[in-house]
């Protein structure tokens, strides 16, 4: 997983957090049907009953940002929110434009065509030897 997909997957965790904590101060509870299993949760502001899954919710909060706040608590009632302090963002350096972290760029020193040399770039992308 890239940084960016790393990002990504830790914005949309904390999204869901804090949905999940949204509809437990709301009141929003969480049901299952006990012969199908199929989970519902209760609105936090009619007498409704939305249906709820991994696959998402049949509010219409659900239906415009593919997520909210009965999504969040059901998820996170299972245990399916991954822990965003575990996400690790690994910061990866900047290759040198030059010479893309070889640490070497060609240099032309004569007038042929095979007057081309290797020399050290000067960013020090390679460790200078001991």
């Amino acid at each position: 997983m890239n940084q960016v997909e790393t990002r990504v997957a830790m914005q949309k965790a904390e999204d869901l957090l804090r949905l999940a904590d949204q509809g437990e101060r709301n009141g929003v509870r969480i049901l299952v049907e006990p012969i199908s299993g199929e989970h519902f949760a209760t609105s936090a502001t009619s007498p409704i009953l939305y249906r709820v899954s991994g696959a998402g919710c049949s509010c219409r909060g659900y239906q415009t940002w593919q997520r909210c706040q009965h999504f969040g608590l059901f998820l996170s009632e299972m245990g399916w929110i991954p822990d965003v302090a575990e996400t690790v963002v690994e910061e990866h350096p900047v290759p040198c434009r030059s010479c893309h972290g070889e640490g070497s760029v060609r240099a032309y020193v004569g007038g042929g065509l095979s007057d081309w040399i290797m020399v050290p770039c000067g960013c020090r992308a390679v460790a200078p030897a001991a």
